[in-house]
């Protein structure tokens, strides 16, 4: 292809560079609405320019004729473009649907079909030669009825284009100067084509449709550039005030109301904004006309309403001017700020809550902030000695004692940074009046007028420490009295079995030497000296066999084995051997025994026990009888009672009974008895698990009771367990 560009093809290629550089522009602006659908307008347009502007410069005929066809592949479309731009722009949503948009462009590309198929069927254009006089720079095209088909669809798409923008912009008032330059700009380009297809051209063959678009390109250019078309468009606008959650009125001269977005019908408890356009004012809300015949000019205030629900309102008052500078009405923009005076009431509460409990509190309180405390309470004045005013502002570590000073600076490096340090430690603190106070303090992170700060809490721990040294010098000598008492009892264990084996050592002989005098004599007085002392003796043998075993249990190495034991028919047997000793003494010996389960215990030890009972009732009764029971009051244990009708207990003397040491004794009283015996058998039943106790009237009789808990296999295992040598 060869070219050759005349001195006015300049301006085709100017238009071109024009169209790029809006495309360009505007795409970086494709967020704003129809700004995409803009951009394929203009790019349609620039195809047009650009192939004109190569088909003046083309030499032969042939070329002319291609690129004056490929002037096509922009100007089909530029009419549809623009009606779909204009309903982008104005908001609408017809076509958004992709059917819509199909059937928009049907005939452009039908069109589009015809224009490069026209050598088979001569409908888009009848002839094609070159312009006479104008040395065959310019061709002349004979239309068919193709093409005029398709320039009339164009101009029904951008007059119905320019249409839908001026009904918007008359909806839309404020919106006009920038939509009314891009109308100007586009009826300029549609007057040059108009001039070509009316055969008005002063030149056969001469298109002045790019002439007119690089007219109107410019005019493009300065409105996107000088008024932001685009940046902001009106639909965005009116969609922004459709939206808003501010109310807005808006009224004329007369107070009636002319225009109001949704938004007021919240406020004002209605069920659609119309029901109010056209009304007054002072019908629909009096107590809004009211104030706002009160206030002239633009002005700020604020009211309560009781609508569905009470509000609070900020209002703001804006006069309309009409276009000779008179008053066209008046803009009424209210705002709901319930929430934000319920926020600020909360708020205050807060505060008021959070002064009252800081003022109030017992603990002293600094906030510190970069480095500096900015907040002390009274109590921290008062733990300090210095005044709240003479706190503030101070840098740490003031009041802090000399040898803090290091640790408090660098937790506090240390916490500015972002590391990990202790919340809670302790330090000393230096008073106004030199005294010394030992605190606890604590570290917590707040806002404090819109900055991070630290909160440290002073404890004074001063007494605290004083009483806890006290307690530890407490718990020392208790220690001290502990270990002493231990190294006692077991002086005292030591002696009681050298005592006892003191005893023994002669009273072996005894017993032996008596044994041997009972079995020589035959009969008289003798015989019965040697029985009586032989009988002394053996009753001697058994209150030292009772103090060794007391001195066992209280040593803790008394022992005993736990197996399935038949208590009731080892009561049975006791009292058979304690038959006789109540015969001597006229007394009846009783038994009640029910059939009961199988205890665990040590037989051994149990029969001490009732032995040691059974032996103290019939002592101790002079008349009567003793009666002994067995029963079974529950699953988990067996309950043994020895009944007597003996003399009694005194009240006071019970308290005491199962301890040798602190019982009280009759003058005349041995030790043996009520003493060694019974503290020797709670020793046994503890250790049993089960529990011994005594009921007694004076000079009625007395009742001793104990249990002893029912076999049972896993007791008997935790037992043997406890008895297991630790490894």
């Amino acid at each position: 292809m060869m070219f050759h560009f005349p001195l006015f093809s300049i301006v085709f290629f100017i238009g071109a560079a024009l169209a790029l550089v809006l495309i360009f522009k505007i795409w970086t602006r494709r967020i704003a609405s129809g700004s995409s659908i803009f951009v394929c307008f203009l790019l349609t347009l620039f195809i047009w320019i650009l192939t004109n502007g190569l088909e003046a410069g083309a030499v032969d005929f042939n070329t002319k004729v291609f690129w004056g066809r490929s002037m096509y592949w922009g100007a089909v479309f530029t009419g549809v473009m623009w009606l779909i731009f204009a309903l982008e722009y104005t908001g609408s949503k017809w076509c958004r649907r992709p059917r819509n948009i199909v059937l928009l462009l049907i005939i452009p590309i039908f069109s589009l079909i015809g224009v490069w198929t026209n050598q088979w069927h001569h409908l888009y254009w009848t002839n094609i030669y070159p312009s006479p006089g104008t040395s065959g720079e310019f061709l002349v095209w004979e239309h068919g009825p193709l093409f005029w088909i398709m320039a009339i669809y164009n101009y029904v798409m951008v007059f119905s284009g320019i249409l839908i923008l001026v009904r918007f912009n008359r909806r839309k008032a404020g919106y006009g100067r920038q939509l009314l330059i891009i109308l100007m700009a586009t009826l300029i380009a549609l007057s040059g084509n108009a001039i070509y297809l009316l055969g008005l051209s002063p030149i056969p063959g001469l298109d002045l449709s790019p002439f007119s678009f690089v007219l109107a390109g410019v005019i493009y250019a300065f409105t996107i550039l000088q008024y932001h078309f685009l940046d902001v468009v009106p639909v965005a606008r009116g969609l922004l005030i459709e939206k808003m959650p501010d109310g807005i009125l808006v009224l004329n001269p007369e107070g009636i109301i002319v225009d109001a977005n949704p938004a007021v019908k919240s406020i004002l408890g209605i069920s659609q904004n119309g029901a109010i356009l056209g009304k007054r004012l002072d019908a629909v809300w009096p107590k809004l006309d009211i104030l706002l015949s009160k206030l002239d000019g633009e002005q700020h205030t604020e009211m309560s309403i009781d609508s569905l629900k009470r509000i609070d309102l900020d209002i703001n008052i804006i006069p309309l001017q009409g276009a000779r500078g008179d008053k066209a009405g008046k803009l009424v923009v209210l705002r709901d700020i319930t929430q934000y005076r319920h926020m600020e009431q909360t708020l205050r509460e807060s505060e008021y809550k959070y002064e009252t409990v800081v003022e109030q509190s017992n603990e002293g309180v600094l906030i510190l902030q970069d480095g500096v405390y900015r907040f002390a309470n009274r109590t921290m004045a008062d733990i300090s000695g210095y005044s709240v005013e003479e706190l503030a502002g101070k840098a740490i570590p003031f009041v802090i004692a000399e040898e803090d000073h290091q640790l408090v600076l660098e937790r506090y490096r240390q916490r500015v940074s972002g590391s990990k340090v202790p919340d809670i430690y302790e330090i000393n603190v230096l008073r106004k009046d030199g005294g010394r106070r030992n605190l606890e303090i604590s570290v917590g992170t707040i806002s404090f007028e819109g900055k991070l700060a630290n909160i440290v809490t002073f404890r004074d721990i001063t007494e605290r420490n004083l009483t806890q040294r006290k307690l530890e010098a407490l718990y020392r000598e208790e220690q001290r009295l502990s270990n002493s008492l231990q190294e006692e009892m077991a002086k005292r264990n030591k002696y009681t079995r050298a005592l006892v084996h003191e005893l023994n050592t002669p009273l072996t002989a005894i017993l032996a030497s008596s044994e041997l005098l009972e079995t020589e004599m035959k009969e008289g007085v003798f015989l019965a000296l040697a029985k009586n002392i032989r009988r002394a003796s053996l009753n001697l043998k058994q209150r030292i066999d009772e103090l060794m075993e007391l001195s066992r249990g209280e040593a803790g190495t008394l022992k005993i084995s736990h197996l399935p034991t038949d208590l009731g028919q080892l009561v049975r047997e006791v009292a058979l051997e304690a038959m006789p000793e109540a015969e001597n003494k006229n007394i009846k010996l009783e038994l009640e025994i029910a059939e009961v389960k199988r205890v665990n215990g040590d037989s051994v030890r149990l029969r001490q026990v009732m032995a040691n009972l059974l032996s103290n009732a019939i002592k101790y009764t002079d008349q009567g009888k003793v009666l002994v029971k067995v029963s079974q009051p529950n699953d988990i244990e067996v309950l043994v009672e020895v009944w007597d009708t003996g003399r009694g207990i005194e009240k006071e003397k019970m308290e005491n009974l199962f301890d040798p040491y602190r019982r009280k004794v009759n003058e005349g009283q041995s030790l043996s008895g009520l003493g060694i015996g019974l503290a020797l058998t709670k020793f046994i039943i503890d250790l049993h698990g089960g529990q011994i106790w005594v009921e007694s009237v004076p000079g009625k009789g007395s009742t001793f009771k104990f249990t002893v808990p029912v076999f049972n296999i896993e007791m008997l295992k935790e037992q043997a367990n406890k008895r297991l040598p630790e490894k």
